[in-house]
């Protein structure tokens, strides 16, 4: 039969693997030919898988069932890999059908995307420098960043599903489409796949976003040591069937890994970071290890600089609720609602240094031919941001700026009710404390006061015009002079007074005109 794909054309067949067969195709219109990729899946594989199900003891309904909720979950990849469009580190969807097999009780998925070079027909024709390297996986991080925002965990990444553009982007693809099309195979076939998995996945334990971290690490590796996993005989030495085992459970165990091929400087302590066996010690996140990259490329670009320009960090985001499809009245399914995203624009200069024989030589170790110095233009790139993402950023401070003004005024409301319980308190004085405010008028009092130096006796003079007498019989003291004087009798002796007679030579006494 015939492959037909509405006005497109299939130019040649890409590629073929277990899961179904990729074709270029192109379509005119206008005096424009237009290229993209069209991935086709069958589900079943073949008759083989249907006779493996049917040998289980399930009905024709039951086998029917059993095929369409894999074409299900193959369908909510789709739906993922639609959200992340536009992005420039990601295969760019354009759209998808899902077609009934006419002879069978299976359905074909057909998937297009944007056309792309495979990364490893890329590195047959482009030698992968160190540089190179390290914009790979910085590219890969950055897809993978995305992927956390969604929720998804790619946990098949290598080199098959890493794609090169035409403008030299690289670009992860394959979010597991075909991972879950291998489910129908016989015999669950995974050829390939353990070569790049992490551990716990392999050793069947609980997992998270760190597995992807694993795997672009031994890609890193890899294209560091020659193109050879870890644990394998250097290159140009033969590999047999027992040594990919034997690396296999060596890495698997646990066991360190060597440095790959001949680094020893900080590109090696990254890759093995992220290659480390116990999740816990690779990086945290994807973001992570693109900045421990970004920093390494800065550098080497800019060797007479210490200290990168900080970069302004970003709210993070909640990851964005996945939206299942909605079929047309003719079966076909296609998702152009998403908004579009605008690219990252990635400026990656290229600075070279000069040797004694004004040889130009780049800082990655490739000769280059001696070109004018020109003003090197760098652009800090930043995670780019959706509509709803930034809206989202903006209920976040709205919501904080709210609760803040909340937490003044009930801090406020608490202070005034404070005061007012406690003014009561404050107004009655208990005796004691009229007594030292008593004591305390009184000696302000007496510092005011006149005082006169008096001798031990009876009678006297207090100054020029005061004379003064003391009678014990009726215990009074009376002052004379001009003016009013003041008396004083029994209990209401002055303080310095002690039973008729002064405590010495120098006494305070206390008078005053009325």
């Amino acid at each position: 039969m015939v492959l037909q794909y509405g006005d497109w054309s299939i130019v040649q067949e890409l590629g073929k693997g277990s899961f179904g067969t990729v074709y270029e195709i192109e379509k005119s219109e206008f005096g424009y030919v237009y290229r993209a990729a069209l991935k086709v899946i069958h589900i079943p594989q073949g008759v083989a898988d249907v006779e493996q199900v049917r040998s289980l003891g399930m009905s024709e309904n039951d086998i029917t069932e059993y095929y369409q909720d894999i074409v299900t979950d193959c369908i909510r990849e789709i739906v993922l890999m639609s959200q992340m469009q536009g992005h420039t580190n990601v295969v760019n969807y354009q759209a998808h059908e899902v077609r009934r097999q006419e002879n069978g009780v299976g359905w074909d998925i057909l998937i297009q995307m944007e056309l792309l070079t495979p990364l490893n027909q890329y590195m047959a024709s482009h030698a992968m420098t160190r540089k190179d390297v390290v914009i790979l996986g910085i590219s890969v991080c950055k897809a993978l960043e995305r992927c956390q925002k969604l929720g998804i965990i790619h946990r098949d990444i290598k080199p098959a599903n890493i794609f090169v553009s035409d403008q030299g982007d690289f670009k992860l693809g394959d979010f597991g489409i075909a991972r879950t099309a291998e489910r129908t195979m016989s015999g669950m076939s995974r050829k390939g796949t353990y070569t790049y998995m992490a551990p716990e996945v392999y050793q069947g334990k609980a997992y998270n976003h760190r597995v992807d971290i694993y795997s672009l690490g031994l890609v890193l590796y890899r294209l560091l040591n020659n193109n050879r996993e870890p644990f394998l005989p250097p290159y140009p030495q033969k590999i047999r069937y027992q040594d990919q085992e034997q690396a296999m459970i060596r890495r698997m165990r646990g066991d360190r890994l060597p440095p790959p091929g001949e680094e020893r400087g900080k590109l090696a302590e990254i890759v093995l970071k992220a290659c480390s066996f116990d999740p816990k010690d690779r990086y945290a996140s994807p973001k992570e290890m693109r900045e421990a990259l970004e920093e390494l490329l800065w550098q080497a670009e800019h060797p007479n600089q210490s200290v990168k320009p900080p970069v302004e960090p970003s709210i993070p985001v909640q990851p964005e609720p996945a939206v299942e499809p909605t079929p047309e009245p003719d079966g076909t399914i296609c998702l152009w609602n998403d908004e579009p995203k605008v690219p990252e624009k990635e400026v990656v200069p290229e600075q070279e240094l000069e040797s004694e024989d004004n040889e130009t030589i780049s800082i990655w170790g490739e000769a280059r031919e001696e070109l004018p110095e020109e003003p090197v233009d760098v652009t800090l790139h930043e995670t780019e941001e959706t509509v709803e993402e930034e809206n989202q950023r903006t209920e976040k401070i709205e919501f904080l700026i709210d609760l803040g003004i909340a937490v003044i005024i009930a801090v406020t409301i608490m202070i005034v009710v404070l005061v007012v319980i406690s003014r009561p308190a404050a107004a009655e004085e208990s005796p004691a404390e009229k007594a030292e405010t008593t004591t305390a008028q009184t000696t302000s009092e007496e510092q005011m006061e006149t005082k006169v130096s008096l001798p031990n006796a009876t009678s006297g003079k207090a100054g020029e015009h005061i004379t003064w007498e003391y009678s014990s019989e009726d215990n009074v003291l009376r002052f004379s002079g001009e003016g009013e004087m003041e008396n004083y009798s029994g209990s209401d002796m002055p303080p310095w007074w002690n039973g008729g007679a002064f405590e010495d030579k120098d006494v305070n006494i206390d008078w005053c005109f009325y």
